[in-house]
């Protein structure tokens, strides 16, 4: 049986908890202060076990700690669903295309630590309004040097409440689970309307040169 982390104020609706795993309206949410920036490190790291795993998933709810605060470990190397090498193949296999910002997240072990992730959705350009969209994303809390850190793969980085921007998601065969579309699926907005994209996305470059609004129109049209 699966032992989800609540972190307080942040508890994810219990239908989530039902959700699948894979490596792989509009929100009153505010985002993180700009005080709370956490240390990151890059470092390969071995997979962790069930036992160690709940342990720290464990440590990290009864610490209560700041999620956006504390340290995080990006692991080198590819992790996550799908990615294309195009916008446009990216708009036309996307099983989703949303607006959102992150609302609440948990994290669980389901063969790795994993995080679950809600979206409260502003805009919806493809897929159904009225669906509770809930994202896997590979990554959550281990002890590390004897600190508790959060992990997470450079291709598939880890959302945190009051983050928000564009998604293009596919859906999982056997579940009702969404799962960002892999390093061409996550376009962050910044507070200024600039654009992020993540690690190994093949064609950032011509993306983080759009403002978020331009990002959103070039979206809309592709997607038809």
């Amino acid at each position: 049986m699966m032992r989800a982390l609540r972190i307080p104020g942040l508890a994810l609706a219990a239908a989530a908890a039902a959700v699948a795993v894979a490596c792989g309206g509009s929100s009153e949410a505010e985002p993180p202060p700009a005080t709370s920036a956490a240390k990151v490190e890059v470092r390969e790291l071995p997979p962790m076990g069930l036992e160690e795993s709940r342990a720290a998933i464990r440590a990290f709810e009864a610490a209560t700690i700041d999620p956006h605060a504390a340290p995080r470990v990006t692991i080198p190397g590819e992790c996550g669903g799908i990615g294309f090498e195009s916008l446009e193949a990216s708009v036309e296999n996307a099983d989703a295309i949303v607006i959102g910002r992150v609302s609440t997240i948990e994290f669980l072990f389901d063969g790795e630590t994993q995080q679950l992730v809600r979206l409260e959705i502003e805009q919806v350009i493809r897929g159904d309004p009225r669906q509770l969209f809930v994202l896997n994303v590979s990554g959550g809390p281990r002890e590390l040097d004897g600190s508790l850190v959060l992990t997470q793969h450079a291709t598939n980085p880890l959302l945190l409440p009051g983050d928000r921007g564009l998604f293009l998601l596919q859906k999982m065969s056997l579940t009702a689970a969404y799962v960002p579309q892999g390093i061409s699926g996550q376009y962050r907005f910044d507070a200024d309307g600039r654009v992020t994209t993540v690690t190994g996305n093949p064609f950032a470059a011509s993306i983080e040169k759009m403002s978020a609004d331009s990002l959103v129109k070039k979206v809309r049209k592709l997607a038809g």
